[in-house]
């Protein structure tokens, strides 16, 4: 079933990154769960078929440590964003759990390879329900190569981001909207809010 994703993203320079961690752990404390490692190369699809708003329509498949795969499609940003909210983006997401032979079946469909990254970091969790990711990206440059042999750091600072998922019901989104703004502004100025809605890699 499709659900709503509302998120937040920021950056932290590599030398605040220790002192967000500690700051994380303190507000989170309540939680049962602990900080979780992210690690996983993700390659994102898109096809010429067009989206309602114009866009170009795109898949993602996450390749986890695991051995796990997940196909997402993430719905055009512009049908749900609200205008007046400038950094928290709201989509629509799709996500199916399959195997790293999936890319293939894309490809298969007329999609195409667009780009590829890893992230690598820490995943933490806030009243259950609010996810707080701080990794670095790393651009794949050799496509079809294995990640760890071809992957380069984008930048020395992380990608922060405050995100949750809930129903599409409006009253539902408004909310949840409302929660990960709450918890972004309790992250400044360590971390610096942006517009950003897509890597650019």
């Amino acid at each position: 079933m499709p659900q709503m994703r509302c998120s937040v993203c920021g950056a932290i320079s590599d030398e605040r990154v220790k002192q967000l961690t500690t700051r994380l752990k303190s507000l989170c404390d309540g939680s049962p769960a602990a900080p979780e490692i992210v690690d996983y190369h993700e390659q994102q699809f898109t096809a010429q078929k067009a989206t309602k708003n114009g866009g170009a329509c795109m898949l993602s498949i996450k390749h986890h440590r695991n051995g796990n795969s997940e196909l997402s499609y993430d719905g055009d940003a512009a049908a749900t964003q609200d205008a007046k909210d400038k950094f928290c983006t709201t989509l629509q997401v799709t996500k199916a759990q399959g195997k790293p032979e999936m890319a293939a079946f894309v490809q298969g469909l007329g999609f195409e390879l667009s780009h590829e990254f890893c992230r690598r970091g820490s995943s933490f969790t806030f009243q259950r329900d609010i996810g707080i990711t701080v990794t670095q990206i790393f651009k794949v440059t050799t496509p079809g190569a294995a990640a760890d042999e071809s992957a380069v750091a984008v930048s020395p600072g992380y990608l922060v981001e405050v995100y949750g998922m809930g129903s599409d019901r409006a009253e539902s989104v408004d909310a949840l909207r409302a929660r990960i703004r709450d918890m972004a502004e309790q992250l400044q100025p360590l971390v610096l809010l942006s517009s950003w809605t897509q890597i650019s890699i």
